[in-house]
């Protein structure tokens, strides 16, 4: 029988799975910055030249073919009303102010508001596999992917079928790299403020990475099914299946789930000894800590919910399903060899008293979790 269930989804973090390098969004080309709105106008470029006046159109390119084509706006406030109004293709909220920068979008198609971002059931079974894989790693020893799931014609993961998750909200949100520097033969903790410069000083404007991404308490849904009709009946047929057969005999949603919050609970109990280890005393490193213990203690204890990690941000432990350094992501090579020093930040100023209070503090969280209900 099929083990087929509708699964809500619930972003608890900022989410960002890309459509890709070649897909950015380059300010004043693809996208213009409405200030009264705090919202990020994504426009239609041919819209946008036809809109032009024939004078304005050869000074256009110009901006254009020297990088700076959001300069010709400036002192255009009409012409670039005009073409938020007609040339719109859709809006995405920026709460944390203007944005001149490159955008990494997500991955979206037509749908609401012009256009709906989601993320590919095949990413959500990318992460489920990396965990998955982790865990046979741990319990059976298994030598390679080969051992664990067959080979490619028969992979016992092509039992396992999601479909993609389709969410109606999204914003844009700024990243910071958390980075190791060897400062007088000792990893010293910092932010990469410029491309070759980590400091401790915390600057929410330099060398950051601006993405859209899946608003945190955003939900979908989407189907997740084991198909076990198919696995008994190449068993039936004495079709060769590799890998560890008795592991998927018996899969459930509800084990999967299990899995999951078993990877996630020693993944981010690693970061925290990770952040603790090179806590540099400053309030934006408490800031790091205070953000993963929420996560740890939002690790649901019952086999309905799980906390799912993927997507951008998720680092060299996360992608691989953290089987290489299980549990501890600071001996992860000695003297100058130490490996996999960064970690992405999503970063936001909030008021501490109220939205009209001037005190002010940073949180940051880790990009990239997903809460998963039967």
């Amino acid at each position: 029988m099929e083990n087929s269930k509708l699964i809500k989804a619930t972003a608890i973090t900022p989410i960002h799975v890309g459509a890709g390098q070649e897909k950015k969004l380059i300010p004043g080309v693809d996208y213009l910055y409405r200030d009264d709105g705090k919202k990020v106008i994504i426009i239609d470029q041919s819209r946008v030249f036809k809109l032009l006046p024939e004078e304005d159109k050869n000074l256009f390119i110009s901006f254009l073919s020297a990088g700076t084509p959001v300069k010709f706006f400036e002192n255009r406030k009409i012409l670039k009303e005009e073409i938020l109004n007609l040339a719109a293709i859709s809006e995405i909220p920026s709460p944390s102010g203007p944005v001149n920068e490159e955008i990494l979008p997500m991955i979206s198609t037509a749908g609401e508001n012009g256009r709906q971002v989601y993320i590919p059931g095949s990413s959500i079974k990318g992460s489920i596999r990396s965990v998955i894989y982790a865990w046979l790693k741990n319990k059976y020893k298994v030598r390679d992917e080969r051992d664990a799931f067959g080979e490619i014609s028969n992979n016992l993961m092509s039992f396992i079928h999601i479909t993609d998750a389709f969410f109606k909200e999204s914003r844009i949100s700024k990243t910071k790299l958390f980075n190791l520097a060897l400062i007088n033969n000792e990893w010293t903790a910092g932010w990469a403020n410029a491309r070759k410069e980590t400091s401790t000083n915390f600057n929410a404007t330099g060398f950051l990475t601006i993405l859209e991404t899946i608003t945190p308490t955003a939900t979908s849904s989407f189907i997740l099914k084991i198909n076990n009709q198919r696995f008994d009946y190449l068993k039936q047929k004495k079709a060769t299946l590799q890998g560890r057969i008795d592991f998927f005999n018996d899969l459930t949603i509800e084990k999967i789930f299990n899995i999951i919050n078993w990877h996630s609970k020693r993944y981010l109990e690693a970061e925290l000894d990770f952040f603790n280890h090179y806590d540099n005393g400053s309030e934006h490193s408490a800031g790091v800590i205070s953000g993963i213990n929420k996560l740890i203690k939002s690790i649901p204890s019952d086999n309905n919910r799980c906390l799912l990690h993927l997507g951008f941000g998720s680092g060299f432990h996360g992608i691989t399903g953290d089987w290489q350094y299980p549990g501890d992501h600071i001996n992860t090579g000695s003297g100058r060899r130490l490996k996999y020093k960064s970690r992405r930040l999503f970063f936001r100023t909030v008021k501490i008293n109220g939205k009209d209070s001037k005190i002010t503090k940073t949180e940051f969280n880790p990009l990239g979790f997903l809460l998963l209900e039967i």
